[in-house]
């Protein structure tokens, strides 16, 4: 089967044409020999095995027949090309099975010349690379899938996104239309220029220096930015910058994904402009109202006392009214004041190392009466000299107790009792409780316990208050380096605590 005429073709004596034959016929590639018309003269088993035909099939037949239609032109005139050079052929192709399926193969061919340099045949090999092109097809799709989803991405993040790339110096690399949009610099003027072109000076030096040092050691950073417009104006954004890192670990590279928020800082200037005026108004007529109203309870004081001109029961009745109102009012208008100045920051404090049971103790004096005429049984224990000296400013400590007590008292039970505990919690805190036996506060209105003006209870409660008095000792203890919180049941009563640091030795 095609021995002999290779024989004739390649000049060769009988032990060496069987030697070739033994080694072609056994060799796992497909091996061919053709005329110089491209006839095919020898086929190996392997290529028959490849191409899908018989031995027989293919010897005598034009391999080029068997190349996919749509591949055979170039192929062929590829082929010719290097058959009048005289030169080695290489390409990969789709080869047409007799089932149908078509392959991917790899085909090489050598020119056998003659003596006067003529070619007179090719040997070839032909390999199966199927496998190859099919793994690599699905790395072109997946790579094309990747890209259209990262195109997409891409799109979605440019839509809403100010983006830029960095290099470490921090000049400008990249910018989407985004960018340029918001700064109302063209592409052509950004690009080669640091981002100090969009400096505002808002910000201070280490603020800058932070975020270099916090991006130049490969760390995320995110904060606001207010930067400054080409014409001047003026625009915030939230910003995200990302270092990217080379094999050292070190940034070659800053991508900045920023987001407007423009519209957002305006409103929240507005909102302080806002309550630093509200603030204003109500230190201003706190310190208004508390003028005539200290001169009405002067006056009533002097009819109280007045030993030239004692007052009659029912007179003495009505001016304790008047005293007794003015003081509850009083007392309204100095919490109002307070939130003022913790509001507006007016607020001075002196820390000192300062006995917490004494404070306790001299506040539970002024209460005793109130818990006795509604019959309620207050008990405090013994604590621990290791407890008792806390960090904080005197007189507003006692201004929180004095509120948790009164509070303990004013919405417990009648004949119910109000605890008051001292414990341990975090290192270095202590904890002081007021836990009441009252009605409690229900899941639902928790929430509101410590916003301003907000009274839980005064729709069917006859106990006077503004609402302020909470929120006031919230931030009170805040500013002493403390917590304030509460556990409440209903209808099980509620326990109110603040945590203070204790005094170091």
């Amino acid at each position: 089967m095609g021995f002999i005429q290779i024989s004739y073709y390649f000049h060769i004596d009988e032990e060496s044409r069987g030697l070739f034959y033994t080694l072609a016929n056994d060799a796992p590639i497909g091996i061919f020999y053709s005329g110089p018309d491209g006839i095919a003269r020898y086929v190996n088993k392997a290529l028959a095995e490849i191409a899908g035909y018989s031995a027989e099939e293919l010897t005598g037949k034009l391999w080029r027949e068997k190349i996919h239609p749509d591949e055979r032109d170039a192929v062929t005139e590829l082929w010719l090309a290097k058959v009048h050079n005289a030169e080695p052929w290489h390409v990969e192709f789709r080869f047409q099975r007799p089932d149908g399926n078509d392959i991917w193969v790899l085909g090489h061919t050598n020119p056998q010349l003659d003596a006067d340099g003529k070619v007179i045949g090719h040997v070839g090999t032909i390999m199966d690379i199927s496998e190859r092109k099919h793994r690599e097809e699905e790395l072109k799709l997946r790579i094309k899938d990747r890209t259209r989803e990262l195109n997409l991405q891409k799109s979605a993040l440019d839509e809403h996104a100010i983006v830029s790339s960095a290099d470490i110096k921090g000049n400008i690399i990249y910018v989407n239309d985004k960018f340029c949009n918001i700064s109302g610099f063209s592409r052509d003027e950004l690009m080669g220029q640091n981002h100090k072109i969009l400096k505002s000076g808002e910000h201070s030096l280490e603020f800058y220096e932070d975020l270099w040092e916090t991006i130049s050691s490969g760390k995320v950073w995110n904060g606001n930015i207010k930067n400054r417009k080409k014409d001047g104006d003026y625009y915030w954004v939230d910003a995200t910058i990302v270092p990217f890192l080379d094999d050292q670990k070190k940034p070659f590279q800053y991508v900045s994904i920023r987001t407007d928020i423009t519209e957002r800082m305006a409103a929240i200037e507005k909102a302080e402009v806002a309550n630093q005026a509200k603030t204003d108004f109500l230190s201003s007529m706190s310190h208004e109202l508390r003028t005539p109203l200290n001169a009405i309870l002067g006056f009533a004081q002097i009819l109280q006392l007045d030993p030239r001109d004692p007052l009659t029961e029912s007179q003495q009745r009505k001016v304790d009214n008047i005293m007794n109102a003015g003081e509850h009012l009083l007392t309204l208008i100095n919490e109002v004041l307070d939130l003022a100045k913790i509001e507006s920051g007016n607020m001075n404090f002196s820390i000192e190392d300062t006995k917490i049971t004494k404070v306790v103790n001299e506040c539970l004096t002024l209460v005793n009466e109130m818990a006795a005429n509604r019959g309620i049984k207050i008990t405090i224990p013994d604590v621990d000299k290791d407890m008792e000296l806390v960090r904080a400013d005197l007189t507003r400590l006692k201004q929180v107790v004095l509120n948790l007590l009164s509070n303990g008292i004013k919405y417990n039970c009648d004949g119910g009792n109000l605890i008051i505990s001292y414990d341990k919690v975090a290192p270095g805190m202590i904890r002081v409780s007021f836990k009441d036996t009252g009605k409690g506060i229900s899941k639902q209105r928790q929430s509101e316990l410590f916003k301003a003006f907000s009274r839980l209870g005064k729709e069917s409660s006859e106990i006077e208050g503004t609402g302020i008095g909470l929120v006031v000792c919230k931030d009170l203890i805040a500013l002493m380096g403390g917590r304030i919180g509460f556990e409440s049941e209903e209808d099980k009563g509620s326990t109110f605590w603040i945590e203070l640091p204790l005094a170091t030795n």
